[in-house]
């Protein structure tokens, strides 16, 4: 994995290949949905992002960081600029803030984590042990770059 795996805080990390861009149809101006797989653990990921603020193509490849924190301490909810991981900060484009508000087990060891950005979706789903760290109602970061 990557060199932020020293971070206690990290939930998850990979690279991600972005298959398909929009793939029912783009819903609102400003937002593409990104239907990606995993390289590393093989998850299929897909979230909406603001297509001004972090514009991608089918095609490109991502890094994707999940983090309970931006800080080195736990989080408390409150963004304080000062009071961030620059190194972590520094070295993504795109940051959002969310809350899981649903896991789901499926069928072998897979499983679903879904989680909202202010109105942007997310989904996470692969074997167990990736997402074990996540619970209902918990907050974090997704990093991307």
């Amino acid at each position: 994995t990557f060199q932020l795996a020293m971070n206690q805080n990290i939930l998850f990390e990979d690279i991600f290949d972005i298959r398909v861009l929009n793939e029912s149809g783009k819903k609102f101006e400003r937002v593409n949905r990104l239907h990606c797989k995993g390289v590393t653990y093989e998850l299929d990921l897909v979230v909406d992002v603001n297509s001004e603020l972090f514009d991608v193509r089918a095609g490109d490849r991502i890094g994707v960081v999940l983090t309970s924190s931006l800080t080195d301490a736990a989080d408390d909810g409150n963004y304080n600029p000062s009071n961030t991981n620059s190194a972590l900060v520094d070295n993504y484009d795109y940051i959002m803030h969310g809350r899981v508000f649903n896991i789901r087990h499926i069928e072998n060891q897979s499983v679903e984590v879904q989680a909202s950005f202010g109105g942007l979706l997310f989904r996470l789903r692969g074997e167990q042990a990736h997402v074990e760290s996540f619970a209902v109602d918990m907050t974090f970061f997704l990093l991307m770059r």
